[in-house]
Order: structure tokens, then sequence, then C-alpha cells
């Protein structure tokens, strides 16, 4: 008797679903975690926005001023005259694939401070009116803004 030698069908599925569950317990162990992702994302915004304030107060030849609202955990960009007494507009920012005229990071972070005013200034030439350097604290992270150029470099 010639026999001719396969596999059953039982053995063919067996093999594809212990194949199939291996797959999806690696595909889910090697998921970034979303919750980095954010904080990544929001400090890398938080860091253009803090170029593009230098840039606009360049630009406009306005004092540019990032400013903080530590309850609502939100900030917006605005220009003011010289005077630095009221705002002259506001500047809608880039946040989320939307332009937004206050960034809301609420849900993301539970505490937003910039340095003790929660307002950071920018001259018209681009230099920051303080020469300290400014913390922004995030949740136990640390952004420190170079007072002299505006430079961001995060501490944890």
């Amino acid at each position: 008797m010639n026999r001719l030698k396969a596999y059953t069908l039982f053995e063919l599925v067996l093999v594809t679903a212990i194949i199939g569950i291996m797959f999806s317990l690696a595909t889910v162990s090697f998921l970034p975690d979303q919750e980095k992702l954010n904080y990544k994302k929001m400090t890398e915004s938080l860091n253009q926005h803090i170029i593009y304030a230098q840039e606009v107060a360049l630009t406009e030849k306005k004092y540019a001023v990032l400013t903080a609202d530590p309850e609502a955990r939100t900030y917006s960009l605005s220009v003011m005259a010289s005077n630095l007494e009221e705002s002259d507009r506001s500047i809608p920012l880039w946040f989320d694939n939307a332009f937004v005229n206050a960034v809301d990071i609420s849900s993301i972070t539970t505490t937003l401070r910039f340095g003790d005013s929660n307002q950071i200034f920018f001259k018209p030439w681009g230099l920051m009116e303080s020469l300290d350097d400014i913390t922004i604290e995030i949740d136990g992270m640390n952004l420190i803004v170079s007072g002299l150029t505006g430079h961001v470099s995060i501490q944890r």
C-alpha cells in the first residue's frame, strides 16, 4: 500500500491559531506607550511655540507673550505694543492638526506653570524680557527656557 503523507485540516488550523496568538501578543508588547507619546508631542509643540513666539517678536517688532493658565492647563500667544499693558491681538497656534487660540493640554498633564508669573516675554529684538532661566513645570518634568536665547532644554 502506497500512502501519501500530509497534514490534516485540524493540524493546519491549530498551527495557524497558535501563530496568530503569538503574533497578537508580540504586536501588543511592541506598541509604544501612548502616554509617553502624548508627553513627547506636548513638549515638542511647546518648544516649537516658544521658537514661534521669538520669531513673531522679531518679525512684527512687538512684544510676544506666551501666557499659561495653570487652572485650565492651557497656554496662548499674544502680541502687544511696547508699553506691555494690553495685548494687541491673540495669535492662533497649531496643535492637534488645527489652529487654536489656546492650546489645551489638560488631557495630557495635571500641572502647567511658566515660571513665577506664568508668562514668557519676548522683546521685539528676540531676547526674553528676563535674563533668568524660566522653568516650565509639567508633571514632574521641567522644561528650562534660557533667559538669554530662548533655548529650551528638558530636565527630568
